[in-house]
């Protein structure tokens, strides 16, 4: 997924950096699993949960705190896609932007592709902004992730460290797309607790198997 998201992206803009991609592929790696077909809350017992026939239905779409399907009582509609688009009482409609733009392209909202550009083209052209500023960046990949969290996510601090675990394991991966060295992984492994500071000096680490 990350490799195809990078290669939708370099189509749109062919200076997007790895660096930027994998800062955005970090955070959406904590809010979706980097999937277009996700929603606030989907994990649970239907209704709130999802089930076959959830993601075409508009009630289920629009459930937001008041139904029980988000954490931030701020939400109207539940957080969808790869980057859990929200509608919220302080004026943001994400949410909804997102259907209309898929329903104007002709195509499904859980789309891969329309979730791309949808943030491209789409989304509000401050987000807009945001986005394409971070993806054409070479600036360090930690840095960028916290500024894609803080200005796009909109969410400050929430789970950083392992969006910024996740973006470096993306870069890695993009750099070196086998994914493997010999008697291990040339990517950490982000289930296991690893002092940062001996990542440099090993030329590779346990497996996902070995974790």
């Amino acid at each position: 997924r990350s490799r195809a998201v990078r290669n939708f992206i370099k189509k749109k803009i062919p200076n997007a950096t790895d660096n930027g991609i994998a800062a955005m592929l970090g955070n959406f790696a904590t809010e979706s699993n980097i999937k277009a077909k996700r929603a606030e809350s989907d994990y649970l017992s239907p209704p709130i949960g999802a089930t076959e026939s959830s993601w075409d239905d508009e009630n289920w779409l629009n459930m937001g705190f008041a139904q029980g399907a988000s954490i931030g009582s701020l939400v109207v509609h539940r957080g969808l896609g790869l980057g859990m688009w929200t509608d919220t009482s302080d004026g943001a409609i994400r949410n909804t932007l997102l259907r209309n733009y898929a329903k104007s392209k002709g195509k499904k909202w859980y789309d891969l592709e329309l979730q791309i550009d949808f943030m491209l083209e789409g989304d509000n052209p401050y987000y807009i902004h945001i986005l394409k500023s971070i993806l054409t960046s070479n600036e360090n990949v930690a840095t960028l992730t916290q500024r894609f969290l803080v200005h796009w996510e909109g969410n400050a601090g929430d789970k950083l460290k392992e969006r910024q675990n996740n973006a470096q394991q993306v870069l890695s991966f993009l750099k070196n797309p086998s994914g493997t060295t010999k008697g291990g992984s040339s990517t950490l492994q982000s289930s296991w607790g690893f002092p940062e500071e001996y990542r440099s000096k090993l030329k590779s680490f346990p497996s996902s198997a070995t974790v």
